[in-house]
């Protein structure tokens, strides 16, 4: 499964002072560690704000490093293992981005190409 962390105070994370930015990022990577220590993280990470979107007709544009619609933002994600639907649930809802009101968090399942 993929955990898609949206939006969050992330995005704002160089506007944090020293002291709260530890304490936001030292949140992740413990949650981190907890799914790692439960056998079922794969990998995850934050990601850059800005990077180039590419649409349909080929062009190209700059994604800045902030947004109108900060909500919509990817600013992380997470792959977990499990071959249970609930657990990988229970696993999001346990996700600590939730705890910030600016943030929101999808679980989309891998399928198989056919």
């Amino acid at each position: 499964y993929l955990i898609l962390v949206k939006g969050g105070k992330g995005l704002q994370l160089n506007k944090f002072n020293a002291e709260a930015k530890k304490a936001f990022l030292s949140d992740w990577k413990e949650w981190l560690s907890m799914l790692k220590q439960n056998g079922c993280l794969v990998t995850g990470a934050p990601l850059a704000i800005e990077g180039t979107a590419i649409n349909y007709s080929g062009k190209s544009e700059t994604v800045p490093d902030n947004y109108d619609l900060a909500s919509e933002t990817v600013t992380g994600f997470c792959i977990i293992e499990t071959k249970d639907e609930n657990k990988a649930l229970n696993i999001l809802e346990s996700c600590t981005f939730l705890k910030d009101e600016f943030s929101s968090c999808e679980l989309r399942e891998f399928k198989n190409m056919p």
